[in-house]
C-alpha cells in the first residue's frame, strides 16, 4: 500500500487509487497487484498503453530501487507529448515473484517535472507489501557457458557435457533464519550424511564483495545408494537474518578442480538481497558504507 497524504483527492478502484495533489499539476496511479508478475520493459508498456493521449519522445535513464521495506524496484522518467504540451511519465514497479506493483505519475506542467519526479520515487520507496518472510531470488552471476534449469526457487546449473561431466551448481533461495552461521553450517552438514557417507569435511572462510563472511564446506564421501565417489562443498552465509546456501555436486572426479573452480565464481558475484545500507540510500547493489546512511549520494 501506499499512504498518500489525507490532503490529495483520491479514486479508489480495485486494486487501484489515483490520486491528485490539492495544487492540480498531475497525478499518482497506484496499482497495488498488477498481474501475472511482469518484467520492468512490459510494466512500462503497459502503463502507457493506458494513456493513448500521450505520445512517448523519449526515455530517461531507469533507477534500481530499494523500497524502505527492502523489495528491489525499478523506475523510469518517460518525456513525451500530451495534448500538444510537454509531459511526463515517470513510471516504477516493485518486482515480486507472483505479481508487481506499479505506480505511475503523469505531469502535465514542466515547471513541476522535478518535483513530481521527486515525490513519484519517494512514494515508490513507501510502498509497503509485507512479503518480506518469503523465500527470495538473490542475484549473482551463472556459470559461463553452463545450462539451467529451474526447480521452484532453486535455480540448478549444469554444464553443457552432463551427464558425462556430473556436476551441479544449486543456488538455493534466501530464506528468513533465527539460526546462526554455525548452525546453519551444521543442519547442512548433518542433512547431507541421510544421501552420502561422508569420509572428510574441510571447513573454509568465504567472504563476499560486500564484507559478509561466510564459509566453505567441502565434503568427501560415497553415496549412500551407490556407492560411488561424491563431492559436495556448500558456501554459506547469514545476514540480517537471512540464510544463502549455494551448492556443488561432483560425481566424475576428472572434473572436480574445474567444477570447485567455477562455483568459486558463482560465490565470489553473490550480492545479497538489500542491506541496511541500501535500504536507506534507496539504490539497489549500492556499496555505499553502512555508516554514511541516508545523506550518501
Amino acid at each position: 500500500m501506499i499512504q498518500f497524504p489525507a490532503e490529495y483527492t483520491q479514486h479508489v478502484g480495485e486494486h487501484l487509487v489515483t490520486a491528485y495533489p490539492p495544487k492540480g499539476g498531475g497525478r499518482f496511479r497506484y496499482w497495488e497487484r498488477m498481474r501475472p508478475a511482469l518484467s520492468f520493459s512490459a510494466v512500462v508498456e503497459r502503463v502507457l498503453s493506458t494513456d493513448p493521449a500521450f505520445s512517448v519522445r523519449s526515455l530517461g535513464k531507469p533507477l534500481r530501487i530499494v523500497t524502505k521495506e527492502g523489495e528491489y524496484a525499478a523506475w523510469v522518467p518517460v518525456e513525451g507529448v500530451r495534448e500538444g504540451g510537454r509531459a511526463r511519465h515517470y513510471i516504477g514497479a516493485v518486482l515480486l515473484d507472483e505479481f508487481v506493483a506499479v505506480l505511475d505519475t503523469v505531469v502535465l506542467i514542466p515547471q513541476q517535472f522535478d518535483e513530481f519526479a521527486r515525490l513519484s520515487e519517494e512514494y515508490l520507496r513507501s510502498i509497503v507489501l509485507e512479503q518480506g518472510a518469503r523465500p527470495r531470488l538473490f542475484s549473482y552471476e551463472p556459470p559461463p557457458g553452463w545450462q539451467g534449469l529451474p526447480s521452484g526457487h532453486t535455480a540448478n546449473w549444469y554444464p553443457l557435457d552432463f551427464p558425462k561431466n556430473r556436476s551441479n551448481i544449486a543456488v538455493l533461495p534466501a530464506r528468513v533464519t533465527k539460526g546462526d552461521l554455525e548452525e546453519t553450517k551444521n543442519a547442512l552438514v548433518t542433512a547431507s550424511s541421510v544421501d552420502m557417507q561422508i569420509d572428510t569435511s574441510v571447513e573454509e572462510a568465504a567472504q563476499l564483495g560486500s564484507g559478509v563472511t561466510g564459509c566453505f564446506v567441502l565434503l568427501r564421501g560415497r553415496g549412500v545408494k551407490k556407492p560411488e565417489p561424491m563431492l559436495r562443498e556448500f558456501a554459506v552465509f547469514v545476514s540480517e537474518q537471512r540464510s544463502y546456501v549455494l551448492r556443488l555436486e561432483n560425481m566424475s572426479a576428472d572434473t572436480a578442480d574445474e567444477a570447485r573452480r567455477i562455483f568459486r565464481a558463482v560465490v565470489a558475484s553473490v550480492r545479497l538481497l538489500p542491506q541496511a545500507n541500501e535500504r536507506n540510500v534507496g539504490r539497489a547493489f549500492s556499496d555505499v558504507p553502512s555508516s554514511a546512511g541516508m545523506w550518501a549520494d
